[in-house]
Order: C-alpha cells, then structure tokens, then sequence
C-alpha cells in the first residue's frame, strides 16, 4: 500500500520574514511613478547615453532610449550613470574602463546590464568606477572595482579563505558583471550608498556596514596600508549610541566621507574633513562616526542628506537645507561677503525652502520643490552640469526653466559633471 505523502512542512519564521520584506520591498517599487529620463551637463566619457557625437549637453535633454521603458529612479555616478525600471531591469551607460557598467556594449549607447535577470532590482547606486544593485530580499550585487590613491584596490573575490588574513587575500580586480556579495547575503538590507569609492548598507535592524576604500576614514574604522584588501569585507560601523536616538533609519556617501541618520534626526558624520564636509566645527577627519550637535540644525529635524566632493547638504523635514564643507565654487548656494572657501558647520541656505529632495555632484547641487513642480540647480557649471542652457557657476539657487509648468520631478542624481532627472512625461 503506498503511503500517503506527508504534508509540506510550513515556513520557518525566518522565511515568512523574508517572504515579507520581499513583498513590501516589491509593494513599493510597484506603486513608485515611472517617467522620462532628462540629462545634461558634460558627456565626453559617454555620461550622457546619446552617442559620441554629444559630448556637451548644457540645455536638457529627454533621452528616447527610455520612453517605453517605466523607469522609476536614476543614479550618476563619476563618469557613469544607471537607470532602474519598474520591473527590476538595470541600464548603464558611460565610462567602462574599469567595468562599472556591467554590459561590453559601447560606452556611448545604453544597455541592459548582465546578470540580474532572475532577481528583482529595488535600489541602484553608483560612484567613480563601482556600481551596486539592491534586490527584493535585501540582497545586493556589485560591479566594477574600488580605487585608492596607488590605483585599483580590487573587489571581493570568492575565493578568499575563511580564516583570512591580509597576505592571504587576493582580490579580483573587477567584477565585470554583476557579483552577489556574500558577505551580507545572510542579512535583509534595506538600503545602500556609494561614494566615489566605497559603499555602505543599511540592514532592516538599523546596522549600518561599509566596505572598499579607507584612505581618509569614511569606512568608519582605521585601515592600515598594509591590511586595506581586509577593507573590502563589510564590516559593521553603527555607532554604540544610535540606539539612544532611536536606531538608524539612513545612510550617504559623500565622495570621501559618510553619514549616518538616526530616527530622531541624529547626524553621524565620519571620514575626510579638509574643508568642514563633516559639519563638526573643525577641519579634522574622523576615523569613527561622530555626532553633529543638535545645536547645529536650529531647530530643525533631519530627514535626508547628500553630499559631494568636499561638500555636503542636509534637508529638514520643514523643507528647509543645510549647507556646509567647501565653497569656493559656490556649493553653498549663498552669496557670501568674504573670501570663505569652506563652512565647518550647517548653515541654513535662506534661497531654498519648501525642499523635497537633495542631490549633490562633485561641485554642484540640485534641489526638487516639495510640490516636485520646481527644480533648482547651483554651484559649478562649467560643463553644462546645471542645465540652464550655459556653461557658467551659479551663486545660488536657480530654478531650471527648461521644463514647463506641470512638470513633475521624480528623481535628481549629480554626478561628477552631469545630472540625470526623471520627470512625468507630459512635458
């Protein structure tokens, strides 16, 4: 008598938390407007997507290529650029000399990046030559390599033994397609962020991990020259007492330096601090995340940074921005009486209130209106990179008025001297 089939076991707790955070990750992403992608700004390195002929682009343009395409959120990168549909597919376009885009087609042109096919992509981002993606189950994939000043450091490779040690790491020099890191695959991440040359992730229980370059202490923790390949493992940098101001909810990469944001609008600010990035009152880099005083925000509740080069921004849940780090190409957005060449703590930019969303290139900076009717652009634009239809800096903020009254901005990315927007299509 044959017997009766035993009844399929029921999920383990871990798999219906899992099967959760899936589905709500998925739940957003569905529910997010898609629209049309703008650039503009420098395109001599293929930055821009619309052949080799267009290497300048001050005036906005709608890229075609993305017109059918349900493009929900865009990332640009030093000399790259990333877009992500609705429906989890990844595009790249740019530099590939150190294989950040994921595909071997022409820098030029845009083309689907290799390898994420049977994940759903949620989140993109990218710096200098690294690039990352973020699935539905908190799982991130990279591409591409990590750079010090000597030149390439390398990415993980799988092959480096568990009980390793500096002398026994050997990094690939790229990921030419995109590389589950396995290093985290046992956690649910909820979000990253890369900087010119190392990323951090956020997991769903609030600890923050980094990992890639450590020169000037924006991984959170010393690492020596002689041990620094050990710096492409992630490593956990929470600060003890994020719990005290109700855990971290977010995480930025500047170009060289990171911030950590807690639930009650706590700043951590950590690594290269030369002209005041960090917001500390001082000009010193720090190894592990400090708190910026409460003092400093007047007030003010944070909900959202950005930062850029040497510079960084700071938005408020009032819709107001803080300003700090260098100014010498007018990264502030304030006209200023002296010669100040870099602010080492918040200032209030008084030109932009009623403020959405952030962005923060290399020098320059963008800001979306709370109605996302309005964008605004300032600081260095001598490659078109502010799109107002010339190649010049700009003092403060100016609104952009290429696009008509009813246009709706869904996302802004700087990048190192280009900007990439998503808009509604009925402009």
């Amino acid at each position: 008598m044959a017997t009766a089939a035993a009844p399929p076991s029921s999920p383990t707790k871990s798999a219906q938390i899992l099967q959760k955070f899936s589905k709500d990750f998925s739940s957003k992403i569905s529910s997010l407007p898609c629209g049309s992608v703008i650039v503009f700004g420098s395109g001599d390195c293929g930055q821009l997507g619309m052949g080799e002929d267009l290497v300048s682009c001050p005036r906005p343009k709608r890229h075609a290529f993305f017109e059918d395409k349900e493009i929900i959120a865009v990332s640009a990168g030093g000399l790259h650029t990333l877009a992500l549909s609705r429906t989890g597919k990844v595009y790249s376009w740019g530099c590939n000399d150190e294989k950040a885009l994921g595909h071997s087609a022409q820098e030029f042109t845009v083309s689907q990046v290799h390898g994420l096919d049977q994940e759903l992509i949620v989140q993109i981002t990218c710096g200098d030559s690294i690039s990352a993606a973020l699935t539905s189950e908190g799982k991130i994939y990279t591409w591409g390599t990590f750079r010090d000043s000597k030149g390439v450091i390398g990415v993980k490779s799988h092959r480096i033994e568990e009980n390793r040690t500096a002398a026994t790491i050997q990094p690939h020099v790229f990921h030419i397609y995109p590389t589950l890191l396995k290093d985290l695959s046992h956690l649910r991440i909820k979000k990253i962020s890369a900087g010119a040359n190392h990323l951090l992730a956020l997991s769903d229980d609030g600890e923050v991990y980094a990992w890639g370059c450590g020169e000037q202490g924006q991984l959170g923790r010393r690492v020596l020259e002689r041990h620094k390949k050990l710096a492409l493992h992630p490593t956990r940098i929470t600060p003890r007492r994020h719990r005290n101001h109700g855990g971290i909810i977010s995480m930025t990469c500047g170009s060289y330096h990171s911030f950590l944001l807690a639930a009650d609008g706590t700043v951590f600010a950590v690594g290269l601090n030369n002209f005041g990035q960090l917001g500390l009152g001082d000009f010193e880099d720090r190894l592990v995340p400090e708190e910026i005083s409460s003092e400093a925000w007047q007030g003010h509740k944070i909900i959202d940074l950005s930062a850029g080069e040497h510079h960084s921004m700071a938005l408020s849940a009032s819709g107001s921005v803080f300003v700090f780090g260098r100014s010498d190409f007018h990264q502030m957005g304030i006209k200023e009486s002296s010669d100040a060449r870099a602010h080492n703590t918040p200032i209030l930019n008084p030109n932009l209130n009623s403020i959405s969303q952030i962005s923060s290139g290399s020098n320059h900076n963008l800001a979306i209106s709370t109605d996302r009717h309005q964008i605004f652009s300032w600081g260095y634009g001598e490659m078109g990179q502010l799109g107002h239809d010339d190649e010049i800096d700009e003092i403060v903020p100016k609104k952009i008025e290429a696009f008509s009254s009813v246009t709706k901005f869904l996302d802004v990315s700087a990048g190192g001297q280009h900007t990439v927007v998503l808009m509604t299509k009925n402009n």
